[in-house]
């Protein structure tokens, strides 16, 4: 396998992410930039320089049918898959699109834990509308989302020797907890206000910025374009809102120190050269 460049490894997330667009407009899911890569396009027009990932949402109701309609057929190129936990095909509860032909290996999982190049689609689930009853939720599933990724952490990766040595004393527990039990806790957790009926909505499972996430359902509902690396993508008509909840004064440069990428490397399958006709 040969090793991709940081450039490489944008340029195979940027088609998974174009072809996971036109499957969803092809059966009319609203997918959305979110997160990180909605900053990306507003900020620098497509990717944050020193990140690599593409994160997007749907909305629950569209999340679910894209389940259903890849079990029913094949939805994308062959070498790549679509895989979430309601399926048994991945143990994190939201989906990833992911590149086959791709390996990836990151500093702090295990070293048997690699997977293939992905993006992230989060599914966007209702709120109440109480705030100390939304933080309630989100507490909970941040208690949730630290045990799963202890499941997969590499205990003798970390920055201090004490967070090393704290990582080998509770890993244990958390295998003990298991995987199955935090997924399930989690998507009960983002499952209880139904989007249909809701009038807040917010990214629950993997929120990793808490109430901050809330949106108005109303205003996420109304999409509008943004550029991606050239691309046109679709956001909610409060980006602004949701990107200043999240990061703050987000047009502003973060100082270096805290310009965070993904520690990690990945591959790609060599293809095979064909062979010629024999006359």
């Amino acid at each position: 396998m040969r090793k991709l460049t940081l450039k490489e490894i944008k340029e195979k997330e940027l088609e998974l992410a174009l072809e996971l667009q036109e499957v969803c407009r092809t059966h009319g899911l609203r997918l959305y930039l979110c997160g990180g890569s909605l900053l990306g396009a507003v900020r620098h027009g497509g990717f944050i320089p020193w990140d690599d990932d593409i994160d997007v949402s749907l909305p629950r109701p569209d999340y679910r049918k894209l389940i259903e309609l890849n079990k029913k057929e094949s939805l994308f190129s062959d070498h790549l898959r679509l895989i979430c936990y309601e399926t048994g095909t991945d143990s994190y509860p939201f989906m990833k699109l992911v590149d086959t032909r791709t390996r990836v290996q990151d500093a702090y999982s295990k070293e048997d834990a690699s997977s293939a190049l992905w993006v992230d689609i989060l599914p966007v689930d209702g709120v109440p509308e109480d705030p100390q009853q939304q933080r309630d939720i989100f507490q909970k599933t941040e208690k949730y989302r630290k045990i799963l990724k202890l499941n997969w952490a590499n205990p003798r990766a970390g920055k201090t020797t004490f967070r090393r040595m704290f990582k080998r004393f509770v890993i244990p527990f958390a295998k003990l907890y298991g995987i199955r039990r935090c997924n399930e806790k989690l998507i009960a957790l983002a499952s209880r206000e139904p989007f249909e009926t809701a009038r807040k909505v917010a990214i629950v499972t993997w929120g990793l910025y808490g109430t901050g996430e809330v949106v108005d359902k109303e205003a996420f509902l109304q999409p509008v374009d943004v550029s991606f690396e050239g691309y046109t993508f679709q956001a909610m008509s409060c980006w602004d809102q949701y990107l200043t909840q999240l990061y703050g004064d987000y047009m502003q440069l973060p100082p270096e120190e805290k310009r965070k990428t993904h520690d990690m490397d990945a591959w790609i399958a060599e293809e095979e050269p064909e062979k010629a006709e024999l006359g």
